[in-house]
């Protein structure tokens, strides 16, 4: 490696760690300082806790006693005596977290002399009632003044440390801000420097070593080449036909990768008619299957419509079957208002397929008037199909599908196919119920 490039790598990597170990330090200081930041800021909030926690003791303390006074019953002393008993530790508590502060100290010395007065003239009162000595008006207002000393010294308390506490919170978000700083200080300038002798790099390099990477560039690019045919092949080989190789050079692997695409189109080809066929098959096979047994008319309309829809993706329907020269709605898929329940032979598009025997499809629906209720909206129809059931010499009826998608011509033979086998089905319903309803006549009889 040349002397300068040497050079080159030794400067920019000194300076890169110099620029790490500074940042590092200032980084680590700046944390140090939010820590102790963030404890101050932990500790004041424990002291208002705390200074609250006091007068709620003194409150309970106070609703016992008056409570004792005015019955006489022990039971209202048990808050009194949980006071008493929670009093000392949020004291000790909030002293603990305050032997810096010589003010909050001066305030905290007079609540707890407030206090201490406070609960041993209350302790007084509690003694005097057992004995049967009720409270005067006039000690009633002197407790309450010394209770509403103690209110004011706590609330004197916590309006202090507040006032501490958005100070800390201040130099919390600048300690923060001080590090995101340097960190973001850091980062640019060891992007600066390292693209600095990257590029100085880069151009040495460059000026020695040009033959080389022209052949390196040749090879790497013949690689990727027969790498890329090499992933295409194996796409194809598993089963994906969609995928194209693009090689316009006039050599030996353009004339491969040409070939190649050649192959896949004619395998997509082959492929595709197989699925179509299967997919066509697998569908009539389940529809026949729920035809199969002895169903009802109904039943047959019911479970032939549902698949119709299910199978295929469609959003509603409706099966009209042949009733002494009219079509009657006999099932229907997602029911909407506007679906005619009887349609005579040759009225509407309806009519008109039945009487014709013929399929029907209007593909490219822009009218916004075709439309699927739901409960929250509508859903605009893209594609009608009008099915006639046919079987024989035997007209049944006419199924109506509708979908969002065209409906393509592969979905068009399967419900051709289908139809007919419906047909069959609906022939045979009719003529069990025809059997059933001669039987029931012949037993009538």
């Amino acid at each position: 490696m040349p002397k300068k490039i040497i050079r080159n790598l030794q400067v920019g990597v000194g300076f890169s760690l110099l620029i790490l170990i500074a940042s590092s330090i200032a980084s680590y200081l700046s944390i140090q300082n939010q820590i102790d930041n963030r404890e101050k800021l932990t500790a004041s909030r424990r002291s208002i806790t705390a200074a609250k926690d006091i007068l709620v003791a003194l409150l309970d303390i106070e609703t016992g006693n008056r409570g004792y006074q005015l019955t006489g019953r022990v039971s209202f002393l048990e808050p009194f005596n949980k006071g008493l008993e929670e009093l000392p530790k949020s004291i000790n508590r909030l002293k603990a977290l305050n032997t810096d502060n010589n003010n909050q100290r001066e305030v905290l010395d007079k609540l707890e002399n407030n206090v201490k007065y406070n609960i041993d003239n209350i302790k007084i009162f509690v003694e005097n009632r057992r004995k049967g000595i009720i409270m005067t008006q006039q000690q009633f207002m002197m407790s309450k003044s010394y209770m509403d000393r103690c209110r004011m010294l706590v609330n004197d308390f916590v309006r202090n440390e507040e006032k501490n506490l958005e100070i800390k919170n201040k130099d919390l978000t600048k300690s923060s801000n001080t590090t995101v700083l340097f960190i973001i200080l850091s980062a640019i300038a060891a992007i600066i420097v390292t693209a600095f002798f990257y590029r100085k790099m880069r151009a040495d390099l460059i000026r020695r070593d040009k033959l080389e990477k022209e052949l390196k560039a040749k090879d790497l690019e013949i690689t990727r080449r027969v790498n890329a045919i090499k992933q295409i092949a194996n796409k194809v080989a598993s089963g994906d036909y969609s995928q194209k190789a693009t090689d316009n050079s006039q050599d030996d692997l353009g004339d491969l990768v040409e070939s190649l695409n050649h192959m896949t189109d004619s395998l997509k080809k082959s492929f595709d008619k197989i699925n179509d066929s299967e997919w066509r098959q697998t569908g009539l096979v389940l529809l026949n299957e729920s035809l199969v047994g002895n169903k009802s008319l109904k039943d047959v309309s019911n479970e032939s419509l549902k698949h119709f829809i299910e199978y295929t993706n469609c959003i509603n329907g409706a099966l009209y079957l042949n009733d002494d020269g009219r079509l009657k709605l006999k099932a229907a898929y997602g029911l909407e208002d506007r679906m005619k329940k009887i349609f005579d032979s040759g009225e509407g598009m309806v009519g008109q397929v039945f009487l014709e025997k013929k399929i029907k499809v209007f593909n490219n629906i822009n009218d916004s008037d075709f439309a699927v209720s739901f409960a929250s909206s509508k859903v605009q129809v893209n594609s009608i199909l009008l099915l006639p059931i046919v079987s024989g010499d035997h007209n049944f009826g006419v199924i109506e599908l509708s979908s969002t998608e065209n409906f393509s011509d592969q979905k068009l033979e399967y419900f051709a196919e289908g139809s007919r086998n419906i047909a069959v089905a609906i022939g045979a319903a009719k003529g069990r119920e025809q059997e059933q309803r001669l039987l029931e006549e012949t037993q009538t009889q």
